[in-house]
């Protein structure tokens, strides 16, 4: 069965990708709540730094789950920006700075 969000997911791959950086799948077998992908988008012409997300994709007007949200807190508490996509339009607002390269 596909899941709902994938065409985003995929979109997001798609977009990561043409602007010169990477969509990883972050996958963590047992781990409940966790992010479906690393996102790594250079900075800069030269891409010595790079903006790293931690993206979690859901279907349309569908929200995190208790543990999923649990998780994110985690996660913005060691330093991480983490960001729920929904739509290709925030896709596409994640990538609006890096489309010039």
């Amino acid at each position: 069965m596909a899941r709902p969000e994938k065409s985003v997911e995929d979109y997001l791959v798609e977009r990561v990708e043409f602007c010169g950086g990477q969509a990883a799948k972050w996958d963590v077998r047992g781990h409940r709540g966790r992010v479906d992908r690393v996102v790594m988008l250079p900075c800069g012409e030269m891409a010595r730094h790079w903006h790293v997300y931690l993206v979690e994709l859901k279907a349309g007007g569908k929200k995190p789950r208790p543990e999923q949200l649990r998780e994110h807190a985690r996660l913005r508490a060691l330093g991480f920006e983490v960001i729920v996509i929904d739509t290709k339009e925030q896709v596409d607002e994640l990538t609006a700075t890096y489309m010039d390269h």
